[in-house]
């Protein structure tokens, strides 16, 4: 048995003043190489959100249905980082690890 862990999300997030939710994936510990609905809801239509990879990869998450989506099948193992970008700068979110 081994305890659930849940996604990492940054301390500093509340001086943000965004009200974002993580609806998937909500667990810390990711597979690799199994595809994952990353899924958010957020009030502010127009906020950036990408998925960055351990190697700097951005993937932009596309907001439909009311939502911020990003269909990603996880090649690399590290932490997986959610970054929001909020006037010119951008801010780590959370974080998930995969491997």
């Amino acid at each position: 048995y081994k305890p659930i862990e849940w996604v990492k999300l940054n301390d500093n997030n509340h001086q943000l003043n965004i009200d974002l939710y993580i609806k998937q994936p909500q667990i810390f510990d990711l597979i690799q190489t199994v595809p994952y609905n990353f899924q958010l809801t957020c009030s502010n239509r127009d906020l950036k959100c990408n998925l960055v990879s351990p190697s700097g990869s951005f993937h932009l998450l596309q907001y439909k249905n009311g939502a911020y989506e990003l269909v990603k099948r996880l090649k690399e193992p590290g932490l997986w980082r959610l970054v929001v970008q909020k006037k010119d700068s951008l801010h780590v979110y959370a974080e998930w690890k995969c491997s």
